[in-house]
Order: C-alpha cells, then structure tokens, then sequence
C-alpha cells in the first residue's frame, strides 16, 4: 500500500535523522560544475571528503580574478579533507602537504550552499515545506519515491534558532526501500548567491551511490595527517602580534606611510610545526579623503610558497613582464589580459599581480583597483 505523502514525508524525514553515520559517493552538478567525492559523515556535524573529480569554471574564474582560495582543481582532486567540527584539515594528493584551518573549509562548489553530505534541510519536510506527490521512479538502479518540495517561508526563527530557505522549490527521490535521499535537485532563490551567477540551467543537482550504512563509530576515526608530512596551522591574528609568532614580520610601518592599512586589522599567519617555514597573508585597502575604498591590495609573504602564491609566481614568471625594482627583478602581470577578446573585459578594474624574492622570503601582491604605478612604487618600497 502507497502510504500519503505527508505520511511518506514525515517517514523520510525520521530515516534521514538516523542516517548519522554512513559513506557515499556523492555528485554535484550545475551549469559549469561537476564534483564528484567520497564523502563520510559522522555525528557531531563531522565530515570527510576525498574529491574525486573537480570541474568548476566558477573555481576557475575566481582565480584568474584573484580571488583567495589556496586550492583548485589540480590540488583537489585526490585530496582529502576532513572538518571535526572546529577545523579543516587538508591533506594533498600526494600526501606529502596538509593545512589545517580554523572552521569548515571544505570547497563547497555552490557558493551559499553546503552540499556535501548534507541532509538536515529534509530532516522536518512536513513542517518545513508544501508537498507534492512526484510518483514512483529510479536513481542508480534504485526504485525511488519522488517528493516535491516548496518552502512555506523563507525564512524562520525561534528562540536560539533563525533559519533560511534559500531555494524556490525541489524534488527530492527517496530509495523506497531505506528511505536515503539518492537524488537532490533544486532550483536556489532569486536572493542566494548562486542566483547571481547567469546559467540557461539553474537547477542544482546531488546524487548519491555506493552507500554504505554504519553505527557511530564503525566507520572508523576522522583521518589525520599521514606521518612525514610537512604539517602547517593556520590562524588569524592581529596583525602586530605577527612576529611573535614565527620568523616573519610584516613591514608594517612602510605600509602605513604608503597610505595602506589592514583591512579589518588582521592577517593569516601559516605555520608549520616548528614555525621555521611559512607565510603570512593579508588585505590592505587605500582609502580617499572621505574614507571610501579607492583599491585593494593583497599581500602574501614568507620563507614557504603556499599554492596560491605559486601559482601567481608561475603565471607571472611565463605571461608577465619584468620590472626593475631597484637593482632586483620583479615580475609584474596584468590579469585582464586572461580574458583575451572577452567582452565583459573593458568592464574590469585594473587587477595585477607583482611577484618577486629577497634574501629567503618570497613576496606576492594582487592590487585591484589601483593603477600599475602605484602597485610598482608600493613592491618597490617593500623590496
């Protein structure tokens, strides 16, 4: 017997909440994405990822933009990651780096939405949603009973809890037999991140295959570090207490005379273990007379090239061009240049990136909003 939906509903939303602990293969798919990982979860908001494939021209576009995520596809796929709950840690896939960073940093592919095993928004769907009744089906040879959702409101709150529901509606196919969500897709709202960004689809898609069912416990211990690693800590600190905590300072007073100031007063110091080898980042902005931001300037520096840094310097060192600065060589690279015959180009800030070395540390500036003459006079009073 073909129980009601609302009866069928509430039935899922009971099986999701006690699948705490399991491992799957899970796939996301939008308009320029395709991400497929291993993905275990854990009680306690626990998970790890190791990504399969990574395919994201959103990923792809926001570095050639400089933007500030340490890693893309070339270092995901094969990595792991893994958040406990307070941290990230990221292991390469050659298992010879990791990163450990306060919070989860998990490289969510839609921006707004964490989507990796996550299935608390259909923990309630009877409360949470109007039903609709989208038949029988199948997802990975699996026979499937699909459920239509819209939200009721967009937004809700009680006493210690205030939620969202960035979304305009979704259809969701249950494996009839364990009630596990093997199919997600859903249509994000007009106001969610992902909106924003133009697509003739915008209809997210997660599927789920290879699930494997296990107690609390019995899928063994959140990975850590391999032994041997070089392992590195990352923290953000005020940026005058940056020299206490390894062999980098930041020349902060030279920044300050050039007009420069952090932009919330601190920096991303990355360490390793003995804090001998790191690098310190942070944002500077230059403000006119009435205090409006006019330009940015992100400053990456350290006796250790993260990825993010390597990757301006490698660019840089085959595309750009070199400038004196002072008796030494810098490579100085204008981003938009990436973007060829495009023509959302002569819409573009002026965005470049400088890179160059003195005595063991590694330097690395991305400006946007400033001229080329003023990021040369600011890498040169730095050298």
């Amino acid at each position: 017997m073909t129980l009601p939906i609302a009866d069928f509903a509430r039935a899922a939303s009971a099986a999701v909440r006690d699948w705490v602990t399991y491992d799957a293969v899970e796939t996301i798919r939008a308009q320029g994405i395709e991400v497929t990982a291993r993905v275990r979860a854990f009680s306690g908001d626990r998970i790890a990822v190791s990504y399969t494939t990574y395919q994201s021209t959103l990923s792809e576009m926001d570095d050639l933009l400089g933007g500030q995520a340490e890693f893309v596809r070339e270092d995901l796929e094969g990595a792991t990651l893994t958040y406990d709950g307070r941290s990230t840690l990221y292991v390469s896939p050659t298992a010879t780096f990791a990163l450990r960073t306060p919070g989860r940093r998990l490289y969510e592919p839609i921006p707004g939405f964490n989507a990796l095993a996550e299935l608390r928004c259909l923990d309630d769907l009877a409360r949470d949603y109007l039903l609709r009744d989208g038949g029988i089906g199948t997802s990975d040879a699996r026979a499937t009973r699909v459920v239509g959702l819209k939200p009721k409101r967009s937004h809700t709150a009680s006493l210690f809890r205030i939620a969202s529901f960035p979304v305009e509606r979704a259809e969701v196919a249950f494996d009839e037999e364990t009630l596990f969500p093997l199919r997600i897709g859903f249509l994000p709202s007009r106001d969610a991140p992902f909106s924003a960004i133009p697509a003739k689809d915008p209809w997210v898609t997660v599927e789920y295959g290879d699930i494997r069912r296990a107690a609390d416990g019995e899928s063994g211990p959140l990975p850590e570090a391999p032994a041997g690693v070089r392992l590195f800590e990352e923290r953000y600190v005020n940026v005058e207490d940056v020299a206490q905590l390894g062999p980098i300072s930041l020349p902060l007073a030279t920044l300050r005379e050039l007009g420069l100031e952090p932009a919330d007063g601190t920096a991303r110091v990355t360490l390793d273990e003995p804090s001998e080898r790191g690098h310190v980042a942070l944002v500077l902005v230059q403000e006119d007379e009435q205090g409006h931001t006019e330009g940015t300037i992100s400053l990456w520096m350290g006796n250790y090239v993260s990825r993010r840094m390597a990757r301006r310097r490698i660019l840089a060192g085959e595309r750009g061009e070199a400038v004196d600065l002072g008796g030494s060589t810098a490579r100085f690279f204008d981003r938009r240049t990436l973007w060829g015959d495009h023509p959302d180009a002569s819409r573009l800030p002026d965005i470049a990136d400088i890179a160059w070395d003195r005595d063991g540390l590694f330097y690395v500036l991305t400006a946007e909003g400033l001229q080329r003459e003023r990021l040369l006079a600011v890498a040169a009073a730095l050298h």
